[in-house]
């Protein structure tokens, strides 16, 4: 009988002890990563050098003379770049985060509706904000500066909302 204790007494210690290990490797696997590694350095930067990219947008548009042929044409090759720079940015944006997406580029285009609806009637207006709004806007003839700065400041304040 004494021996089947002590074979009870060395099981329940190396079971105490097992337990206590795994409580330990468990508890080090599941800390907290460290935040300084390169991909999301390089995920804030790209953040904060679209906004500061949008906001030289901004500033140009404010200190800009719309009715200048030549403003409007650097205007429209900064939304372009600004465009560019968000699509390269971050691919998973339009996919994790599609309503602050839209809010920054503005709607997209549907292929199906450009080819049934807008072969025969003139493109419809579309509604919202955003880059390719402002774009498209820069078409029209009749173009002021409140509507622009409205165009490209919701998407500004989307980028701080969503993405700060």
């Amino acid at each position: 009988m004494l021996s089947i204790f002590k074979k009870l007494k060395f099981r329940n210690h190396f079971t105490v002890l097992a337990s206590i290990l795994s409580l330990i490797y468990l508890s080090l696997s599941f800390t907290t990563t460290k935040k300084d590694k390169p991909y999301t350095d390089l995920y804030f930067d790209s953040k904060t050098n679209f906004t500061a990219s949008m906001d030289d947008l901004k500033n140009y548009i404010m200190e800009g003379n719309l009715s200048d042929q030549e403003v409007l044409s650097n205007i429209k090759i900064i939304i372009i770049r600004c465009r560019h720079f968000l699509k390269t940015m971050d691919f998973w944006w339009r996919y994790y985060e599609p309503i602050a997406y839209k809010k920054i580029n503005g709607p997209l285009l549907v292929e199906w509706e450009n080819e049934i609806f807008e072969k025969h009637e003139k493109p419809y207006k579309r509604e919202g904000f955003g880059l390719s709004l402002a774009l498209m806007y820069l078409e029209d003839k009749n173009i002021t500066k409140d509507s622009l700065l409205h165009l490209i400041e919701s998407a500004i304040k989307t980028i701080g909302c969503f993405f700060f």
